[in-house]
């Protein structure tokens, strides 16, 4: 091991961090997700990077709402306009719609 925590970053923002033990067992940001399913693992028969669908975002002329939202295979229709706060998960963060509405549901239910 050469590190304890790992942080995500896509077009220039921080979209996830934690522990490597948290990130590699559960990406919580979609992004995170698809960067794990892309690196090549010989030993499962997975032997090419599987790329991310679609575009790298323009940084000159970025896309409004979440950067990610235009690839993302949740997006929401808020992630096209609003940029994600950032929530607490476990012993890491993650800037993303899909975890804020979830917790969201979770006060209103315990409320």
């Amino acid at each position: 091991e050469c590190c304890d925590r790992v942080m995500i970053m896509y077009a220039g923002r921080i979209v996830e961090d934690g522990t490597v033990a948290e990130i590699f067992a559960q990406p919580k940001h979609p992004y995170t997700r698809l960067l794990i399913d892309s690196i090549p693992n010989p030993a499962s028969g997975k032997k090419f990077i599987r790329p991310i669908p679609g575009d790298p975002p323009n940084l000159v002329n970025r896309p409004s709402g979440c950067a990610f939202h235009p690839r993302c295979p949740s997006a929401m229709a808020v992630g096209a306009t609003e940029v994600p706060g950032i929530d607490k998960f476990g012993q890491g963060r993650v800037a993303c719609h899909l975890h804020r509405s979830s917790q969201e549901d979770k006060v209103a239910t315990h409320a």
